[in-house]
């Protein structure tokens, strides 16, 4: 696989040229900015992302870039910037093409989509700014006034989507009318080899890349009813409130069925235009959650094997033309096991999210309101104990046997990839009832402090979006987090953090540990959070990096905070929705004080719409992240602060400037 791999340069290099050449064909002033040459990639996957990056930049240079009249008109300076990076992020190559230019205007998309009859006057006037900018990607689709040798031909933009999406990768688009342009493309590492889980459909195995999907579902005989649903004739699954279109993996493939299998082995019967009968069935049907660019829907196949890396193997030109196969592998039995492209099969069936996002739950009859929430994995140490772990900490969950746990020294610990992971039990560190007795138990693996830690769990529950309204007084003690009720139950929040510092004293300090790793620096970042659960989080995993944390519980105590003539802040990490002052006032005071309007701010929530982003960015927010996407904000906040310190001028780490940046 090394040999594979090389770096993204050998593509990047050739842009600054084209940039330049193309700046003078059309009387342009242009700036490329490039990052993470350095960046790795196979090398099958370089070869293939040189043209679809070609047209994306002459793009952005021809469509994005104003002219320099037309920018000093706009308050702009006349020489604009195109940014070209890449980088790692949650095991797939992330490429950046942003611009500062006029960005794409919804509305003459939609009135171009009309002219063209792409779409009629209805649609365009129901379909949303997101689904809008998604035209650039329809075959013979140009906004181009007139056709010239750069542009206006129609050809191009479905090409790249295209040839990226055959690839395994995705490509989306994010503007702002006047500010600019950013089109984010994630790739896979390789073509060559990937994991993958092996499922079976009618008498034959087939394989879904990992990196698609976002989780396994198994709904028992008698829910069928319960979470299957029809929408528009579509079937669609209930999965926490939320609604999932719904594949059946039989049909899509037309797959007869197996004369070896019993007859109601294979689940609900199925009819024409049903994935899923409303009948009852003897067996549960298992769904696997998959995710395709901002698309989540769910397969259904007839049986999970396991997991495994396979060699890719391209089709044959007789299955070239099937949308819904990305390639073909051999397994260990020598029989060919072929490929699914998640994306292609998400285009073929014309899968769309159902109008709403939220749905009445039977029980209550209400409409669930947005708030802010956490993936928790809910699970029992005794049958009549509930607790959660939030899922953004897992690294991962074993399946493992009573026996194959040792004790060393009194510690309990399990050999695991080569080494000894520590275990922990609930019942010897906080105040919970002895876990059953049992042959096989789950063991729920997380990092804490640049050391991995499990924690033995008897019996797993679910996954679920839960309220982060915890009650932080009644099972208030070192180690949980909080409280709340669903469904009737006393859940008990875990905090990771503290539970290792009970069972683990000789943790090191997280804020030591990280300072340590990362000699030198003591960026400051002012953390603005009113939920308790959130700030705690927020603020271990800034701590852990060897970032300094000034924690505020709203916006009008972090404004004073940022008064006090000894505190030195670096950045600020805020909220939106808080009390006293919210996170876009607090933002807006920031950008408008002439002694604070260098700091950058980054806006972190769980309700991240367009619209919300948009007010963030006219209240000076720089950047918006989704909430407890521990990499993503690390990355983003280092990211500024590099960029704060190179425009301060900073030669030595140790050197601060008068109110802000310290590295």
């Amino acid at each position: 696989m090394q040999t594979r791999m090389q770096p993204i340069g050998t593509v990047f290099n050739k842009f600054p040229r084209i940039v330049r050449d193309m700046s003078h064909t059309l009387g342009k002033q242009c700036e490329l900015t490039v990052q993470g040459k350095n960046v790795e990639m196979d090398k099958t996957i370089i070869e293939a992302i040189g043209d679809p990056l070609t047209h994306l930049i002459r793009n952005a240079v021809d469509h994005g870039i104003e002219t320099p009249a037309a920018r000093a008109g706009r308050g702009k300076n006349p020489v604009g910037n195109i940014l070209l990076k890449a980088f790692h992020q949650a095991g797939k190559v992330n490429i950046a093409i942003e611009d500062d230019g006029a960005g794409i205007d919804p509305k003459r998309l939609k009135e171009k989509a009309v002219a063209k009859g792409i779409l009629t006057p209805d649609q365009a006037r129901q379909i949303s700014d997101r689904e809008t900018i998604r035209l650039i990607f329809h075959p013979g689709f140009s906004t181009a006034e007139k056709v010239t040798a750069v542009s206006g031909r129609g050809v191009g933009m479905d090409v790249v989507k295209t040839n990226i999406e055959r690839l395994g990768g995705t490509v989306e688009v994010d503007t702002k009318v006047g500010s600019g342009t950013t089109i984010q493309i994630r790739l896979p590492l390789t073509l060559a080899i990937i994991p993958c889980l092996i499922v079976r459909s009618g008498a034959n195995r087939y394989a879904i890349p990992q990196v698609n999907i976002s989780e396994l579902v198994r709904i028992r005989s008698d829910e069928i009813t319960k979470r299957i649903d029809h929408i528009k004739n579509a079937q669609v699954l209930r999965l926490r409130g939320h609604l999932l279109p719904l594949v059946r993996l039989d049909d899509l493939l037309g797959q007869p069925a197996d004369p070896s299998e019993p007859a109601d082995a294979a689940g609900p019967p199925r009819r024409e235009t049903d994935a899923v009968s409303s009948k009852t069935s003897s067996r549960a049907i298992n769904v696997i959650v998959v995710e395709s660019g901002h698309l989540r829907y769910g397969l259904i196949v007839k049986e999970l094997f396991d997991s495994k890396e396979i060699v890719v193997k391209p089709l044959g030109r007789h299955l070239k033309e099937c949308h819904s196969l990305a390639g073909a592998t051999i397994l260990g039995d020598g029989k060919v096991s072929l490929i699914l492209d998640v994306a292609g099969i998400a285009s073929y069936c014309k899968l769309v999210m159902p109008e709403t996002d939220t749905v009445t739950e039977p029980s209550s009859g209400r409409v669930k309101q947005q708030e802010e929430t956490q993936s928790v994995l809910i699970f029992t140490n005794h049958p009549d104990e509930y607790f959660g772990f939030p899922s953004e900490f897992i690294a991962r969950i074993e399946r493992i046997r009573k026996e194959q746990i040792d004790s060393v020294g009194g510690q309990e610990v399990l050999q695991y990839r080569g080494a000894s992971l520590p275990l922990i039990r609930l019942e010897h560190r906080i105040k919970a009832q002895a876990s059953p007795d049992k042959p096989d138990l789950y063991v729920i693996v997380f990092r804490v402090h640049q050391r991995e830690i499990g924690l033995i769990v008897p019996d797993l529950i679910d996954i679920r979006e839960l309220p982060m309204n915890l009650d932080t007084e009644t099972f208030a003690e070192s180690g949980v987090a909080g409280s709340l009720i669903n469904e009737g139950k006393n859940i008990r929040l875990i905090d990771m953090y503290e539970l290792v510092k009970i069972d683990m004293p000789s943790s090191p300090d997280a804020s030591g540990a990280a300072n340590a790793a990362v000699p030198g620096r003591h960026a400051t970042i002012l953390l603005v959070e009113d939920s308790t659960f959130f700030r705690q989080q927020m603020a271990h995993i800034l701590q852990e990096d060897g970032l300094s944390v000034v924690a505020c519980p709203d916006g009008l105590h972090a404004w004073q905070a940022l008064q006090h003539p000894d505190q030195v802040v670096d950045l600020v990490v805020t909220d939106i929705e808080m009390p006293n002052m919210n996170g876009l006032e607090l933002a807006n005071k920031i950008k408008t004080d002439p002694c604070f309007a260098h700091l950058p701010v980054i806006a972190v929530s769980s309700l991240a719409s367009d619209q919300d982003i948009r007010r963030g960015q006219e209240a000076g927010v720089d950047e918006y992240q989704i909430k407890m996407d521990r990499e993503a904000l690390l990355e983003a906040i280092h990211r500024h602060l590099e960029q704060s310190r190179r425009h301060a001028g900073l030669s030595a780490p140790s050197r601060q400037s008068p109110r802000g940046v310290s590295l």
